[in-house]
């Protein structure tokens, strides 16, 4: 009887009132969302089968061609026994590009080298490599702009060579209070920032520290080149520039007394 009892006028127009349909605006969103849903999940398909079809004619040689090098290290000139055993206990049996070409002209030619690449190419090792192979009684400095990155390289130099670059540490007031330094030995590899020898460069007493270092790199050089670390990097290489005047100022003086 409930169910059946006919329903008022005012029953009639609060139901109506009730039912509401959604706005067009709403509709609009709801239709949109499932378009660009249905689109998505098409392109995704599409893609992931246009990727397949890509790489399947692509053969892994072809797509590191132009990131590791066709050379191996002894057709760029690393003949180094322990130094090739090294790099293949490490994993390294394939120069990259940039170590193939920054090994033929660090080894073969005197003029200086600037080794520029992307990241991850393998930099460090594009100018450690040719040094360590090419190791004399040369005393070589390789400058950092800050001590984070000297612990990187030393920690990439002790995967190839037991003797690791010897850190410069900061504070010191001269080359003799660096106890390495006083060893007769002659080092093959210093490590520091130029923060840290900046006042060496000043006092002309110092001079011998720069006169018996024949090469120098400058790893990460756009940083070093730029902000706070540009002025410590001139005085340092005022150093060096001090120490070729005066050691050319000693040859002259030397002909001359011999004459």
């Amino acid at each position: 009887k409930i169910l059946c009892k006919p329903l008022r006028q005012g029953n009639d127009a609060k139901t109506n009132q009730s039912i509401r349909w959604p706005s067009p605006r709403l509709l609009v969103m709801i239709i949109g969302s499932t378009v660009l849903l249905v689109m998505f999940t098409l392109f995704k398909s599409t893609s992931s089968f246009v990727y397949k079809a890509c790489y399947r004619n692509i053969r892994p040689s072809r797509l590191f061609s132009s990131f590791f090098s066709d050379l191996s290290w002894k057709d760029v000139g690393i003949t180094d026994a322990s130094l090739l055993e090294r790099l293949n206990q490490a994993n390294l049996n394939v120069p990259t590009t940039i170590q193939a070409a920054s090994c033929q002209q660090i080894l073969n030619s005197p003029e200086d080298a600037t080794i520029g690449a992307e990241t991850g190419s393998g930099k460090t090792l594009a100018y450690l490599v040719p040094l360590l192979q090419s190791q004399t009684d040369q005393r070589t400095l390789i400058l950092e702009p800050n001590k984070e990155l000297v612990n990187q390289v030393v920690r990439m130099a002790s995967v190839l060579t037991d003797e690791p670059p010897s850190v410069i540490p900061g504070g010191l007031d001269a080359p003799v209070d660096w106890a390495p330094w006083r060893q007769e030995e002659a080092l093959p590899f210093m490590i520091s920032t130029p923060a840290s020898i900046q006042s060496w460069a000043w006092s002309p007493k110092h001079m011998d520290f720069f006169s018996q270092i024949q090469r120098v790199v400058l790893d990460e050089a756009d940083m070093l080149l730029d902000g706070g670390y540009l002025r410590p990097l001139q005085d340092v290489l005022m150093g060096f520039r001090r120490a070729d005047r005066m050691a050319a100022k000693w040859e002259e003086e030397s002909h001359r007394t011999h004459y």
